[in-house]
């Protein structure tokens, strides 16, 4: 039973982790596209 435990609390820190990471991936893509006009 304590296997379910650490189970959740790794897919836990996986999702947030992953929430993290599409986060910055939007922001960056955003800013490339803003350099990108700013560049035209």
């Amino acid at each position: 039973s304590t296997n379910v435990y650490s189970d959740m609390s790794e897919l836990q820190s996986n999702s947030e982790h992953a929430q993290k990471s599409t986060i910055s991936d939007i922001l960056t893509s955003d800013k490339h596209k803003v350099k990108g006009q700013w560049d035209k």
